[in-house]
């Protein structure tokens, strides 16, 4: 249940009544959300889907680390992870993930992971 008023907690409406809950001592402020690629110009018009192009570089274990913590915080849960699914720090593979309530979200893949364990071959 954690995990879905987590992500709840990400609409309008949750953001407004957690504003009465902000007491709860369970609560972690987001100040930053970390890189997804996510590039779109709000004035352009696109026909499309259009993907942004992640180069190949290496992962930095803590960008790694910031997206777990943060899909974790957020209410998903990982369903297994390698180190193809992510390039220069960014997960590419979004099938990774899957949101509360999701098919695949189990309770033993929800946290945070260590970068060595979302990085394996």
């Amino acid at each position: 249940m954690d995990a879905v008023h987590n992500v709840y907690a990400f609409s309008n409406q949750g953001r407004h009544e957690g504003k009465k809950k902000a007491r709860d001592s369970g609560l972690v402020a987001m100040k930053s959300v970390p890189y997804v690629a996510r590039n779109f110009a709000q004035d352009q018009s696109y026909i499309a889907i259009v993907y942004e192009y992640v180069e190949e570089a290496a992962n930095e274990p803590a960008a790694v680390e910031a997206m777990t913590s943060f899909l974790w915080l957020v209410g998903f849960s990982h369903s297994g992870s390698h180190a193809q699914n992510w390039k220069s720090g960014v997960l590419i593979d979004l099938a990774d993930i899957v949101h509360p309530l999701g098919f695949g979200w189990k309770s033993t893949q929800y946290g945070p992971r260590a970068a060595a364990a979302m990085l394996r071959e």
